[in-house]
Parts: C-alpha cells; sequence; structure tokens
C-alpha cells in the first residue's frame, strides 16, 4: 500500500458511517487484506466503538 493509498482509504473510512466501518472491517478481513483491515480497525477506535 502506497501512503496515497493508505490516506485516500482512511479519508473514504471517515465518511463511512460507523456501520459501513464494520462492514468494511469485515470484508477486508474476509480478502485477506490486513493493511486496509487494520485502518479500518483504527478508525472505529478513533471513534470508540470498540
Amino acid at each position: 500500500m502506497t501512503a496515497k493509498d493508505r490516506q485516500e482509504f482512511k479519508d473514504y473510512l471517515k465518511a463511512c458511517t460507523d456501520r459501513q466501518v464494520y462492514g468494511v472491517l469485515e470484508k477486508e478481513k474476509a480478502a485477506n487484506r490486513q493493511d486496509y483491515a487494520d485502518l479500518a480497525q483504527d478508525e472505529l477506535e478513533r471513534r470508540n466503538l470498540v
């Protein structure tokens, strides 16, 4: 993942609803994309949802 990819995905997650972030986390885990799953987890933690 490039720095640009990381920032774009973080921006995308910030625009998602709480429920959507949970969905993204599950989807990324299922696809074995740990970097993206970690960013989704970070967003949930930022929102104090975990």
